[in-house]
């Protein structure tokens, strides 16, 4: 739907703007060469049109922002309520997921009615302001020729011209309206477009030499609102950072911007002394081991999961593994070569799902780790012995947790709060703080 409605706006609307464009600077040239005072006129009628529009437009743009919130919770209910329908069919519990479906349903239906009798509503207006601008200069117009300033000739030419130059005025506010109408779904694929195109004659066939990494005036803001506010962190080559903070602080987007899923509003980020601007995006991410909080996992073989990575089989290393990651009890019964996933491995529970998305960073030996929750779904023992494993890595470590055990055995741990990164703990320099 909202692929949609951009693909409607470039092929309607844009061609129609540039069309208008076209078009309205010949007629006005033709007016202000035959009356210059009508060409003022008229030129004053069409921007006050455009400013009106321009304004109202913003308050509909606000319309739609919430219009796309609704939208993406509704798409959002219907997926998680389609992933867990046998959790939802056996626990009884499907007249509560539907009744939740139909309110977020109704909410998005509701904003949509909203932005749609305000938009319709301005449209007709703008429709109306040709009709009273076409009024006002047969008014002018007639008055002029009864004191015999114009030929009567005239008056109804330049009534034609008036009438030719709104046509294109109306596709051009059209277009404003259309244009915020459809801002906020743009801002959903910003990241594909913000994204600078890689030169293709860098290789993504990369290896970081170095590890250290620098994040220089970092700066990060949605519609004016500061997400991350002129950080400066440097991070030494293989050294371990934890960073922590309330949800929605800008934790997962300080590490989107070091993998260049988003671009910073100001600042740079270096690794190695290079700026990641300059490193093929798809290189730069195949030496970052992300770790997400719920384990990605394919539906295939363990071995065709760890092959996308380009992980080397090496059976050994990747049964010792295993046997480090606390799995051996449930896999000692399978060869390696058999062990199945299913889709999204609902064939494991969260627990196992989490250590098996975690064996590749083990066995592909990245030079950075960004691990996001790395302890989720594990229970005190488990999550000892991957605490453990994460530590003993030769790597630079950038870890997002709330796990106070995490946290100790960092050498720097930080808080992100109100866009700022507070220094928490510094093992080498001497600062620690037992409360987190």
């Amino acid at each position: 739907m909202g692929l949609e409605r951009i693909r409607n706006f470039v092929v309607n609307d844009l061609i129609n703007l540039i069309v208008s464009l076209i078009v309205i600077v010949p007629v006005l040239v033709n007016i202000y060469l035959q009356n210059p005072t009508y060409a003022l006129i008229l030129m004053s009628l069409i921007t006050m049109t455009i400013v009106i529009n321009i304004l109202y437009s913003k308050h509909l743009y606000k319309i739609s922002l919430v219009e796309n919130f609704h939208l993406a919770d509704h798409r959002g209910n219907i997926n998680e309520s389609l992933k867990e329908h046998y959790f939802i069919k056996v626990t009884g519990i499907y007249d509560k997921i539907r009744k939740k479906w139909n309110d977020s349903y109704k909410n998005y239906l509701r904003v949509v009615n909203k932005r749609m009798v305000k938009q319709y509503t301005f449209e007709s207006l703008n429709s109306s302001l040709s009709t009273i601008s076409m009024i006002l200069f047969l008014i002018i117009g007639f008055y002029d020729f009864t004191r015999n300033q114009v030929s009567l000739s005239n008056v109804f030419f330049f009534i034609t011209m008036a009438s030719i130059a709104f046509g294109p005025v109306t596709k051009i506010v059209s277009s404003i309206i259309n244009w915020n109408a459809i801002g906020p779904i743009m801002l959903r694929v910003q990241d594909v477009f913000e994204e600078t195109a890689d030169n293709e004659e860098v290789s993504q066939n990369i290896k970081l030499e170095k590890n250290n990494i620098s994040f220089e005036a970092i700066s990060y803001e949605i519609e004016n609102t500061k997400i991350l506010d002129n950080i400066n962190l440097e991070i030494n080559a293989n050294e371990s950072i934890a960073i922590f903070g309330k949800s929605g602080s800008g934790k997962s987007t300080l590490a989107n911007i070091l993998m260049k899923v988003h671009k910073p509003t100001s600042g740079k980020v270096m690794i190695g002394g290079d700026n990641i601007e300059n490193i093929n995006s798809n290189g730069l991410r195949k030496n970052i081991g992300l770790m997400t909080q719920d384990g990605v996992l394919f539906s295939s073989t363990l071995l065709e999961n760890l092959s996308i990575f380009d992980v080397m089989y090496n059976p050994l290393e990747i049964q010792s593994y295993i046997n480090k990651l606390n799995l051996g009890d449930y896999l000692q019964f399978k060869s390696i070569n058999d062990i199945t996933i299913a889709e999204s491995g609902r064939n494991f529970s969260g627990g196992q799902r989490q250590r098996l998305a975690m064996l590749r960073l083990f066995l592909k030996k990245y030079p950075i780790l960004v691990l996001d929750e790395p302890t989720n779904h594990l229970d005190k023992k488990t999550g000892d012995i991957i605490i453990d494993n994460i530590f003993s890595v030769t790597a630079t470590k950038i870890i997002i947790t709330h796990d106070e055990r995490v946290l100790k055995k960092a050498d720097k741990v930080f808080e992100l709060i109100n866009g700022q990164l507070v220094l928490r703990r510094d093992v080498e320099n001497g600062k620690v703080e037992s409360h987190f």
